[in-house]
């Protein structure tokens, strides 16, 4: 009989180390999702930007190497992160197009009075320039390509595009209305710019860049009026000489 209850205890204790393994076991299982799961989260939240800015610096770094599709007439600069070397590189693209197109005028001009305007184009935006490289050199600025630049870039180049197929007197009358439509274009993003530069000496150089381009704005669209007053003018005459022609 002592046998016999001794065995029944023995068994009994086996029964309940055995439960007590096969339970840590099974909640080992069930705290093991659990805790990969928390593991992920944290790591989530530990690369998870902490604040909008941190947001916006990210994004335009990523940005830099892919330029993507915005119109360059509505530019929405106020509803990106535009940093300070984005805004000297646009500042680049859009003062580089002007000199090219000066140059085109300049290797094939027929009228005096626009060869001289587009000589003065030429060296006010290569001083321009000038004036970009010193503004970054002094705020340690290396240009940084923001999402905008490829959008602004083609349709720049596609206004030049248009204005070297034009000929003769016609290229002279077609780089005027370039400048007419460039510089309109440029002083209104150079706005936005300047809304949008962290720099209080970026911002005010920005400024005065506006208004040197409204300037230039102003003389393009007097030159237009010139034009056009002219080439009324010589309509004019060349339609009385063939009603003159024309009369028995």
């Amino acid at each position: 009989m002592a046998k016999a209850m001794s065995n029944l205890r023995l068994g009994t204790q086996c029964v309940l180390v055995a439960t007590l393994v096969l339970g840590s076991i099974l909640g080992c299982r069930e705290d093991k999702p659990q805790k990969q799961a928390a593991t992920r989260a944290t790591a989530r939240d530990s690369t998870a930007p902490t604040t909008p800015r941190d947001t916006a610096a990210r994004d335009t770094v990523e940005s830099a190497g892919e330029v993507a599709s915005d119109s360059i007439a509505t530019p929405i600069v106020a509803e990106r992160w535009i940093t300070d070397a984005n805004v000297v590189s646009l500042l680049n693209i859009m003062n580089g197009r002007q000199v090219a197109a000066a140059d085109i005028e300049l290797s094939t001009w027929h009228s005096d009075t626009i060869r001289a305007f587009a000589a003065s184009m030429a060296r006010e935006h290569a001083e321009l320039q000038h004036g970009i490289d010193s503004i970054a050199l002094r705020l340690n600025l290396t240009p940084v390509s923001p999402a905008l630049a490829r959008s602004w870039t083609t349709t720049m180049q596609a206004q030049i595009d248009t204005m070297r197929q034009s000929r003769g007197d016609a290229l002279d009358r077609a780089y005027v209305h370039h400048q007419v439509v460039s510089h309109q274009l440029m002083g209104e993003n150079i706005k936005q710019l300047a809304g949008a530069a962290e720099r209080p000496e970026l911002r005010s150089f920005l400024e005065g860049t506006a208004v040197r381009v409204a300037s230039q704005l102003q003389r393009a669209r007097s030159l237009q009026t010139t034009l056009a007053a002219a080439d009324s003018a010589a309509e004019a005459r060349t339609a009385a000489t063939r009603k003159r022609t024309s009369t028995p």
